[in-house]
């Protein structure tokens, strides 16, 4: 499951490029709060972990604010941002502030 997660994260902007505005801001960023608040710490498969879900969703975070426009940008995706900035994993917040000028 954390690697299907994975992979749902890192191709959720492609993803929501190419579905229409109306699901653009209702499903798409359901399964983006999803993905942001994952609590899986107890699921250790190999080397997938719960941060990993957290840390492709801050690489790929900048795709999706283009796909869904300003609005859901600032009511929805600046929130989540800010949650992965504070986050507790060093990985999380390195990979959310190298992002910082693309956001």
């Amino acid at each position: 499951m954390p690697m299907v997660k994975r992979s749902a994260a890192s191709n959720l902007g492609k993803f929501a490029a190419t579905v229409e505005a109306a699901h653009s801001k209702a499903d798409i960023m359901s399964i983006f709060e999803d993905l942001t608040q994952d609590d899986q710490d107890s699921v250790r498969l190999l080397a997938d972990k719960s941060w990993c879900v957290r840390y492709m969703v801050a690489n790929q975070l900048y795709e999706l604010c283009e796909a869904v426009g300003p609005e859901p940008t600032r009511s929805d995706l600046v929130p989540a941002y800010v949650r992965l900035l504070h986050g507790n994993e060093a990985e999380v917040r390195i990979a959310a502030a190298g992002k910082v000028t693309k956001f």
